[in-house]
């Protein structure tokens, strides 16, 4: 059965509608364009700025028999001709997957429009909030989504977010030009979540309370620290501590970043906490992580 909002947007987008939905992170906003695009047929574009959750999407969508193709940078010229050739089957309904600065390259579009002259039947902007400037991450790429959309010949368009206070609702609205579409918002209460702050009164009374913290939680743990010299120096605390913690930050080279996480995400072993600057965390798909602290305050 449908989780809540999921039947209306559904709906909305299979009657040729243009819908922006706010739905909280595990609320299930992928089924919402992944049925339609199975039901319509066609091409369904999915604009992503993760390659690494398009790359997980896609794993699931090909276990499920599903075809669903992605195209980013970091695959070879002859990976990339080769996902062209199967943007070009149209027998079977076809997700593809791309970054927005994919898309919004003209030359780009005109190759797809070349392979799929008949358009897209939807166009999906994942993370939306990405082109607000009012938006926690906002990528430029994202301002030319509108027009890419027009030009495909989008029947209609979808716009998925779990971060949307109205400034930012009406920024994804005016910048799509979805004025006119509906406003699925399902709320962002989330009832499994407890917060609180700790109150410490030195540095080595902090790192205290934070180990007895973790020592009392269960499961696997994010603890975001403002700089990188925090990160190395508080996964060192842990780890004297005897904690398994790992160490993930933008200084990183990019293979030891890749194993870290990696190691982390694995569904066994690994290290069972994550010392991060912000440079990790969006599009983390871990089902059971418990614990997530901002040892410093956030941004």
């Amino acid at each position: 059965e449908f989780r809540p909002g999921q039947q209306e947007v559904v709906c909305a987008v299979l009657d040729g509608e243009s819908v922006l939905a706010i739905m909280p992170t595990g609320a299930g906003k992928s089924l919402c364009y992944q049925l339609p695009a199975l039901v319509a047929g066609g091409l369904t574009i999915i604009v992503s700025p993760l390659i690494s959750l398009m790359h997980d999407q896609l794993e699931k969508l090909k276990e499920l028999g599903i075809h669903a193709v992605r195209l980013d940078s970091t695959m070879t010229a002859a990976a990339a001709r080769a996902a062209m050739a199967e943007v070009a089957d149209v027998d079977k309904p076809t997700l593809l997957y791309l970054t927005p600065e994919r898309i919004v390259d003209r030359t780009f579009r005109a190759e797809l429009k070349r392979l799929r002259p008949e358009g897209a039947t939807l166009f999906v902007v994942d993370e939306a909030h990405c082109i607000s400037q009012w938006g926690h991450d906002f990528r430029p790429a994202y301002l030319g989504l509108g027009e890419a959309a027009r030009d495909v010949g989008a029947r209609s368009m979808l716009a998925l977010t779990a971060t949307a206070p109205p400034q930012v609702r009406d920024d994804i609205l005016e910048r799509l030009s979805m004025q006119n579409g509906r406003v699925v918002s399902v709320g962002t209460v989330r009832p499994n979540l407890h917060f609180s702050v700790l109150r410490a009164r030195t540095e080595h009374d902090k790192q205290l309370k934070l180990a007895d913290l973790v020592a009392r939680l269960p499961g696997p743990g994010i603890i975001y620290v403002a700089t990188v010299k925090a990160a190395d120096e508080l996964g060192n605390f842990l780890r004297d501590k005897g904690f398994d913690a790992g160490v993930y930050h933008g200084r990183l080279p990019a293979a030891e970043r890749a194993r870290v996480q990696d190691a982390f995400m694995g569904k066994k072993g690994g290290p069972k906490l994550m010392v991060a600057t912000n440079a990790f965390g969006l599009g983390v798909d871990k089902a059971n992580l418990r614990l997530v602290v901002h040892y410093h305050f956030p941004g």
